[in-house]
């Protein structure tokens, strides 16, 4: 399970004009770097960690056009870094879709501070690339998040699981600029005990519409969310995910500047819910 990161990136609403960009390029390259992280805790989660790079690239009608950009199939897209050439391969549920995990390609990895480059080359048979370069920050680590009620007890035999109560929210913090990445998302997965690979997301705010989109990577970032109490209304071990990233330095010749290029990491916080406590 590559626990929701993947596809953030996906939508053609990420490609809307971006208010302030010279926007004459007609070729978007939507890239994502990401590191999710392990969530393992015996009988309740076996989740590996995982780097995940997705690629959507398509075709804006004109320059002023306000219609979805059309996927492009077949072009030959692959990212960059430190030597290494890692390809993405078409994925194939979703037009203009490519992608490759760390478990398909073990040459992918994800280094604290390096640049990668995505990097799409059209079926049209030019030599020109598009894409875009982005920074990795440093990796996350669930000890500079911040929750707010802080677990104060150990879930009875699970060393590594706090004790969160049940029917409450939850606030979790991050830090603000740049170290870890300027930009974050949350997911909560609760656990399925038949199913320890592939928990279920009780709770998601990354960005779906294109509004939510441009001011996910334009606006000012939250350095907080506040997780409904709702969210914790079963007993069951919980895993809150925390995502930061980093948008693109540059972007390649041609590449339409609201192409978001991101790169960043995840890190888990795991609680435990019971009506016992």
């Amino acid at each position: 399970m590559k626990l929701q990161t993947a596809s953030i990136l996906l939508p053609a609403a990420l490609v809307v004009a971006v208010p302030g960009c010279d926007i004459t390029a007609t070729t978007v390259v939507a890239g994502t770097l990401v590191l999710t992280p392990e969530v393992k805790v015996p009988n309740y989660f076996d989740v590996d960690a995982e780097v995940v790079a997705s690629a959507w690239v398509a075709e804006r009608a004109s320059a002023t056009s306000t219609d979805e950009p059309t996927p492009i199939n077949g072009a030959t897209v692959a990212v960059t870094y430190a030597g290494n050439r890692v390809s993405l391969p078409a994925e194939g549920s979703q037009d203009g879709l490519y992608l490759t995990t760390s478990v398909d390609d073990a040459t992918l990895e994800y280094v604290d501070g390096t640049q990668y480059t995505f990097r799409a080359a059209l079926p049209d048979g030019s030599v020109a690339e598009y894409g875009g370069t982005v920074s990795a920050p440093t990796r996350l680590t669930p000890a500079v998040l911040t929750l707010q009620p802080q677990p104060t007890e150990v879930f009875p035999d699970l060393a590594q699981v706090g004790v969160h109560p049940r029917n409450t929210a939850l606030t979790v913090s991050w830090p603000a600029g740049g170290q870890y990445g300027r930009y974050a998302y949350v997911s909560v997965l609760r656990a399925k005990a038949d199913d320890l690979k592939n928990p279920e997301v009780v709770f998601d705010n990354r960005p779906e519409s294109a509004e939510e989109i441009i001011q996910f990577i334009l606006g000012t970032p939250p350095t907080s969310v506040t997780i409904p109490a709702e969210t914790f209304n079963q007993d069951g071990i919980y895993g809150v995910i925390v995502v930061m990233m980093n948008k693109q330095d540059d972007l390649l010749p041609n590449t339409f500047l609201g192409s978001p290029i991101l790169a960043g990491s995840g890190a888990a916080v795991l609680l435990g819910v019971s009506s016992a406590f």
